[in-house]
């Protein structure tokens, strides 16, 4: 695998004027202040680490201590965090070294820094650190700041209960010094206080809500008596059908229906009540569209301006006058009677933009989302119309800002249905994180999952320390060296994303733009508009990596991954030319899930079945398929692909011209 990576602080052993920490000696911690569970955390994961890179005991008692206490250990508050060295002015020994930072939290992050920079640490994955131990390690005297932060929020979306590896997802966060976690009410339901506890010491604040018009207005529930409360549609109120889903139900509240506002405001301040530790609360409608169309919410509406078709919006009217309003009246009636409380909203498809007039103040954080956006193409590509019209909507949403918050909601698994297309990504984040705060947002969080660790966790990772204003050039070879070494095995990881990215970009697609064409990655638009060969070479290289490295889980579960991408491209190829792919989805499936019992997470199995059953559902019905046989959003890939080919057609005229 090559040479490890070796900690440039051991070149001081030995050094005048150093602190030292050998094998064997003993540290006693020390608190400024009174102790907390985060501080306590604190200490004992530099204990942890201490141990198991240098073999240096970290003790809290003097009495476990013992003789020949070599240093101390402080933490204590200060402005700036980080972690300072001094030498010869210790209270038992001749060295002290000093976590700070201005909270609890902040000297967790201080020590966590300090593993990854001087304790050989690597906090790539949920529940796998990796550690190449730097024995007898020394530093000299100075001070160490941590950093701050680019964005105030740095975190994730979960679109799913939480489970046994919770605990392990709140750990790596906070090793990664982020901070907030937003997922739906229902399945912050299924947190209980321990777990919620967990995150909390860890500096993590769990928001609930995403989704949840229909969590507070429930339609099976009220509609007999109160149909009034829901949209009307075509001169009829929505009511319940055994076919709706909560992924996408499109059925939406009568926005304007005073008794309504009023429930969703008695909704909010009952689940603050019942859940008091929550901070921060979500008012979104129930994802796709839908919106009512009685005479007083079609007022607020105003013109009917069409949605943008870059933001897949483009077959209905945008709505964000009547949402705003209604967010504006349901926060006023929240927060008059708790001012403590904020409340969260989404500008998405075909409520993107803010209403004139609207602001985002003190009490509104607002998630601006980059759906379906392109990934082949830099976020500020002025060239890339997709990218633009977000970039657009967030300038908005920066300039409405009236002391609120604006984050951005971002998919940094591809909008793929969790189907583990590749989306290479990772160079681009630091970029990307900057040019969001230049266009007035505070925040990032992406959704995730811990089952397609394999495919996207370098983006996760990227993202973090971007978040910390950590560049590419940073944070990359450091992750390379503590996986791969550096010989054979960095250059064969190397090589496989590249084969990657060569897949994405499609390089022979678009010659006008730099020889990378637009994606938006959907199945249909990678696996239809790229060559078998392709997919081979991702497999070709990630087959070499896991020689190289067997002993590196990420490399086999990469091989693992190119084998599902080569036998996905295979079902779907089949599918094209009308052949039945029935027997190769299901034995796909299997394989996915047998994966994951060994370890190879690269693909989330329930979101795979999901999108295979609308592929057997469109090859029962004899047509091609789609994506998840929405008709709206079939139409939008659709016209995609026909630009795609269109612009494959192009390029290759180009070429025989130059020719």
């Amino acid at each position: 695998m090559g040479e490890k990576i070796i900690t440039e602080s051991s070149e001081a052993v030995g050094m005048p004027g150093a602190v030292q920490w050998r094998a064997g000696a003993t540290w006693l911690v020390r608190f400024d202040g009174e102790a907390t569970p985060t501080l306590d955390l604190a200490a004992d994961e530099l204990a942890t680490f201490a141990r198991t890179s240098c073999g240096v005991r970290v003790v809290r008692e003097p009495a476990a201590a013992g003789a020949g206490v070599a240093g101390t250990i402080r933490f204590g508050q200060a402005d700036i965090p980080g972690y300072r060295v001094d030498v010869g002015t210790g209270e038992s020994g001749p060295g002290e070294v000093t976590f700070c930072g201005a909270n609890a939290v902040s000297i967790l992050y201080a020590v966590y820094a300090f593993a990854e920079e001087h304790l050989g640490y690597c906090f790539f994955e949920p529940g796998r650190d990796r550690c190449h131990p730097v024995g007898d390690v020394a530093w000299p005297a100075g001070t160490v700041t941590s950093g701050a932060p680019v964005l105030r929020s740095r975190g994730f979306i979960q679109e799913y209960p939480p489970d046994a590896r919770s605990r392990q997802l709140a750990d790596w966060m906070a090793r990664n010094r982020m901070n907030q976690l937003l997922t739906w009410m229902e399945h912050y339901d299924q947190y209980d206080p321990e777990l919620i506890d967990h995150f909390a010491v860890r500096g993590v604040e769990i928001e609930s809500g995403h989704h949840n018009f229909e969590y507070l207005v429930p339609l099976a529930e009220h509609y007999d008596e109160h149909p009034e409360y829901f949209a009307e549609i075509g001169g009829h109120r929505v009511g319940p059908d055994s076919g709706d889903e909560k992924l996408l139900l499109s059925k939406q509240i009568c926005a304007t229906n005073p008794d309504v506002r009023q429930l969703l405001a008695e909704q909010l301040l009952g689940y603050a009540a019942e859940h008091p530790e929550v901070t921060t609360l979500s008012l979104v409608p129930n994802d796709g569209f839908g919106w009512c169309e009685c005479e007083a919410c079609t007022a607020l509406v105003g013109d009917q301006v069409p949605g943008r078709w870059e933001t897949v919006a483009a077959h209905v009217h945008q709505s964000q006058g009547l949402y705003h309003d209604l967010v504006s009246d349901v926060a006023d009636r929240v927060t008059r009677q708790r001012p403590d409380l904020k409340i969260s909203f989404f500008a998405y498809v075909n409520y993107l933009y803010p209403a004139p007039g609207f602001v985002v103040d003190e009490r509104l954080i607002a998630y601006v989302a980059f759906y379906w956006r392109c990934i082949n193409h830099d976020l500020g590509d002025a060239g890339c119309p997709t990218n633009a019209a977000y970039v657009a909507a967030l300038a908005e949403w920066g300039a409405a800002d009236r002391g609120g918050q604006v984050n951005v909601y971002e998919y940094y698994m591809g909008v793929n249905l969790y189907l583990s297309l590749p989306m290479v990504h990772h160079t681009r984040l630091a970029d990307e994180v900057q040019l969001i705060t230049e266009r007035g947002g505070d925040g990032v969080l992406t959704q995730f999952s811990l089952d397609h660790w394999a495919a996207y966790g370098l983006n996760y990772y990227a993202f973090a320390r971007a978040a910390w204003g950590e560049s590419a050039d940073e944070v990359l070879p450091r992750w390379s060296d503590h996986l791969f070494g550096r010989g054979d095995g960095a250059t064969a990881a190397a090589d496989f994303l590249s084969a990657l990215d060569t897949l994405q970009r499609d390089p022979a697609g678009e010659p006008d733009r730099g020889g990378v064409g637009c994606l938006v990655p959907v199945p249909k638009l990678l696996l239809g508009q790229r060559s078998r060969s392709a997919f081979d070479r991702v497999l070709a290289a990630a087959e070499r990596l896991a020689e190289r490295c067997p002993d590196e889980p990420l490399a086999t579960a990469w091989a693992a991954w190119a084998r599902y991408l080569v036998r996905l491209k295979d079902a779907f190829d089949a599918n094209a030319a009308g052949v039945p792919a029935g027997d190769r989805l299901r034995e796909l499936l299997a394989t996915v899930e047998r994966d994951a019992a060994a370890g190879h997470h690269y693909a989330v199995a329930a979101k795979v079945d999901h999108l295979f059953g609308s592929w057997l559902r469109s090859e029962a019905a004899g047509e091609r398929w789609g994506h998840s046989g929405i008709d709206w959003e079939d139409r939008y890939i659709e016209r995609r692909e026909a630009e795609m080919v269109t612009a494959r057609t192009a390029g290759r005229s180009a070429a025989r011209t130059t020719d």
